[in-house]
């Protein structure tokens, strides 16, 4: 009796256990799932990474403007006042102007040559990895 009673259970398990063609995943269903939960991460890492962001400028931007009030509020500095000084005494020659002008519009040129390389090297290998 006892042993009907267990080959029953193991068939009514041996039942349940086998795949119905009612309860058929479509096909690559686990492939697409998985897709979707690294998407998912994906996404929750930009966030993440976002606000951690966000929040050290936030607090480092606020500790820039506190330690400009204090210095106001609590000393005699003047950054006004001190940048003119240190304007005034320097003398500049126009030959330095020049030069200061010429290597500003270089290190324009590079920067701009550096970010068109970036973008064109980002569309080729994705071209060619396509």
């Amino acid at each position: 009796m006892k042993e009907t009673k267990e080959i029953k259970k193991d068939e009514a398990l041996i039942r349940l256990m086998q795949p119905n063609a009612d309860t058929r995943l479509p096909f690559m269903f686990n492939e697409q799932l998985m897709k979707r939960i690294e998407a998912e991460t994906k996404r929750k890492a930009r966030i993440n990474t976002f606000w951690q962001y966000a929040s050290v400028s936030v607090i480092s931007i606020a500790l820039i403007i506190g330690t400009i009030k204090l210095l106001f509020l609590y000393t005699s500095f003047n950054l006004i006042h001190k940048l003119e000084y240190i304007f005034n005494s320097a003398f500049i020659s126009p030959d330095l102007k020049i030069y200061t002008f010429i290597g500003g519009c270089i290190l324009i040129l590079l920067y701009l040559d550096h970010t068109m390389r970036r973008r064109y090297e980002a569309r080729h290998t994705k071209d060619s990895g396509s």
